[in-house]
């Protein structure tokens, strides 16, 4: 079954509780912290459907970490994907990514209609189950640069504060 990627940022928002005392939940009640990582921009969340490999991972986030005005890590959770079919989450297939790798935009995903519900049903399920993993700006770099050299990327979607002198290197 494919694995789907989301980056969070488990600094703001506290996904792991383990070895915390929680004796003011409920009984199978969360904190509320992790869904700010999993709040969708107008009932839809974006994923990426990873290689079973894991391979793409450094790829996805390399994408993600150009979006912004300089490299710093990227956290990151996996879950499977069939948790989305146990808690009635659809998935357009067809939605395409916005980022300056042709191919990582390939493995995007949409969760769509999400409902509060179904939101914390969601992360429920996933926060039990997912430790938060991430990767540290020095292989963000060395992506990138991989990724520039070797493709035709959209540098309209490369937001780094040092992008003419990139663009400059890399000869565009």
């Amino acid at each position: 079954m494919p694995k789907l990627l989301r980056a969070i940022s488990a600094k703001k928002n506290r996904w792991v509780w383990d070895n915390l005392p929680l004796t003011w939940l409920d009984e199978g009640d969360i904190p509320a912290s992790p869904l700010g990582n999993l709040m969708p921009k107008t009932d839809k969340l974006s994923v990426y459907e990873i290689t079973d490999d894991r391979s793409s991972i450094n790829r996805i986030a390399t994408a993600l970490a150009v979006s912004k005005q300089k490299l710093d890590v990227i956290e990151y959770i996996v879950f499977e994907e069939s948790v989305l079919t146990e808690i009635g989450i659809e998935m357009d297939k067809q939605a395409p990514g916005e980022t300056y790798d042709p191919d990582v935009n390939l493995w995007h995903r949409d969760l769509v209609n999400i409902s509060a519900n179904k939101l914390v049903a969601l992360v429920k399920r996933i926060l039990p189950i997912t430790i938060p993993d991430f990767v540290l700006p020095k292989k963000l770099s060395e992506v990138f640069e991989e990724v520039a050299r070797s493709k035709n990327v959209d540098w309209g979607y490369v937001q780094l504060s040092n992008k003419k002198e990139l663009m400059q290197q890399f000869r565009v």
